[in-house]
């Protein structure tokens, strides 16, 4: 009986030997998510996207009917050329935010157009949207000045 049941033992053992061997590894574990928020060292963090303008009563043309006004290139080649610094300038004057009552969790776009030292298109949005903050903001931008320049320059700024 013993020489039975040890051949027997032997097979079950092989058996089972065959079977672990010839099994697949488990695959490893998936590596565990970065910690959240995950910044980059020296990365900007995401901002929303700009809002859209709405419909708002504007005081004069809009920025886009201010950019398809044409422009004589040759004869504004002499005029003398205003920097982005200069451009963005006058609206980083906080009194314009304030004066129309723009509170801090609201975001601002306002898009200009510029030539003679004067606003010739503004389209102001903001989010949440607001067609009283918008109209608001779109008169105190066309009060502001530039340098005077016969060169239509065309800017963003976002609040």
């Amino acid at each position: 009986m013993r020489s039975r049941s040890l051949p027997l033992a032997a097979l079950a053992l092989a058996s089972t030997l065959a079977t672990v061997a010839c099994s697949p590894a488990a695959p490893p574990p998936p590596p565990p998510p970065p910690a959240w928020p995950h910044y980059e060292p020296g990365a900007t963090p995401a901002k929303a996207p700009d809002p859209e303008p709405i419909a708002y009563a504007h005081e004069g043309r809009t920025y886009d009917d201010a950019l398809a006004i044409p422009e004589d290139i040759n004869a504004v080649a002499s005029e003398p050329e205003l920097s982005d610094a200069t451009l963005g300038g006058p609206l980083n004057d906080p009194a314009l935010l304030a004066s129309c009552g723009v509170v801090e969790s609201t975001i601002v776009v306002v898009k200009v157009a510029v030539r003679g030292g004067k606003a010739l298109g503004v389209t102001v949005a903001t989010s949440p949207p607001s067609a009283a903050l918008s109209s608001c903001l779109d008169k105190a931008v066309r009060q502001l000045t530039w340098p005077s320049s016969g060169r239509r320059f065309s800017f963003k700024t976002r609040f």
